[in-house]
């Protein structure tokens, strides 16, 4: 769960689901996320008395832009599929978000991971063929890319082209680019949107379409027709009641599958999940920010997303914290954690104290409690700099690794 919310910590846009605040409680993490209550897009077409490729057209340009927002920023979604693909209102107008990152991922180049995760029926070819445990080569942001070029078809047909009983055949079908245009709609749908869903669904990533590539093509950029599609709302309801009908059944199956193919490649070393705890303990010799030469000073803990904020002590610049642990899990992308002292201010801005950062590696591994005093360093941020009159003393902090 931490990985998924550092993810959505990196993303801001109108059509992602939005990470808003997280809170610790005693025991548990406490997560708010923008609230979206339109439900699936799918469920809002067959409501549609008219739908046409214009339509399909507005959904996709929303979808995309999103994944642009993610692309841009070097984040693979790996799990796209209609049912993360959610409607922000019930109103005529409501946008299109993108949402469940639980698989998302950084990435500093579209061959390195390997890891089996998404949903197989909206599986790429280069994810399909990891099924052989033999098979090294990695992928990346183009998943995404045949993801959307899978939902693409099923918006303007209602049939998934690979939806067939026989996962292992469908698989197969999926590592070979076998697919065809299926159903009674596709005469009445232009030559554009099959162009466009054929470059998304190449079946070599690096032939394959990039998102600005997707977002460029004549049919998003207003050339689809109006007529129409009268056959696929029916068709999509008839997908959507087959898929809620059987989907406890599915999930439970597709669990089994994805275990028994994660068995055939190599166990990954196994990782210690631990938690930081952290002990704000003492400051000493801080810089007097008010006029009666004394501070009010607090310190802020800031690890990945998750910020945490210490009492005020009154009139003092040699503060000492009582009741001050906070302890987080550990994320493997972010390897420090930062320290700011600042002074609190019942009437206008907060004046910034200094701050320090403690690197995870110095913390030990067995378990033991680091204890020590940190001197405040001058932070070259703006918004601190203008802050800032001076800056001394030390925090004694106390940091142990707990499972």
């Amino acid at each position: 769960m931490y990985s998924e919310l550092y993810i959505m910590s990196l993303l801001s846009h109108a059509n992602l689901v939005t990470f808003r605040e997280i809170f610790e409680g005693p025991e548990h993490f406490f997560v708010v996320l923008e609230l979206v209550t339109g439900g699936e897009l799918f469920d809002r077409i067959i409501e549609l008395q008219r739908y046409s490729e214009k339509d399909a057209v507005h959904v996709m340009q929303q979808a995309l832009h999103g994944l642009k927002h993610m692309h841009d920023r070097k984040i693979a979604h790996r799990d796209l599929k209609p049912e993360n693909l959610l409607l922000s209102s019930k109103e005529p107008g409501a946008n299109v978000k993108l949402a469940d990152f639980g698989f998302a991922t950084k990435l500093t180049s579209d061959v390195e991971l390997l890891q089996l995760v998404g949903t197989p029926p909206y599986f790429a070819p280069e994810l399909s063929r990891l099924r052989d445990e033999s098979v090294m080569d990695g992928y990346g942001r183009p998943v995404d890319i045949w993801a959307m070029g899978v939902i693409l078809y099923i918006l303007l047909s209602g049939i998934h082209p690979f939806q067939i009983p026989d996962e292992e055949l469908m698989l197969d079908n999926i590592q070979n680019g076998k697919w065809d245009w299926v159903g009674p709609n596709w005469p009445k749908i232009s030559l554009e949107a099959k162009d466009l869903i054929k470059n998304m669904m190449n079946i070599d990533p690096h032939k394959r379409y990039t998102i600005d590539q997707c977002l460029a093509h004549p049919w998003m950029q207003g050339s689809a027709a109006s007529e129409h599609l009268g056959d696929v709302s029916a068709a999509i309801k008839t997908l959507q009641a087959k898929k809620r009908l059987k989907g406890a059944m599915n999930a439970i199956l597709a669990q089994q599958r994805m275990k028994r193919l994660l068995q055939l490649r190599p166990a990954p070393p196994k990782k210690q999940t631990s938690k930081i705890a952290l002990t704000a303990i003492q400051g000493k010799g801080l810089a007097p920010k008010d006029t009666n030469g004394k501070s009010d000073p607090y310190l802020t803990i800031i690890y990945g997303p998750l910020v945490f904020k210490t009492k005020h002590i009154r009139k003092t610049l040699d503060p000492v914290w009582t009741d001050s642990t906070y302890v987080f899990p550990v994320d493997s992308a972010t390897d420090t954690i930062l320290v700011e002292c600042w002074d609190w201010d019942v009437v206008g801005g907060h004046d910034f104290m200094g701050e320090f950062t403690v690197p995870l590696k110095m913390v030990p591994e067995d378990g033991s409690p680091l204890r020590k005093s940190f001197e405040l360093g001058f932070s070259t941020s703006k918004d601190k700099k203008k802050k800032t009159k001076a800056v001394t003393g030390t925090i004694e902090i106390e940091i142990v690794r707990t499972s």
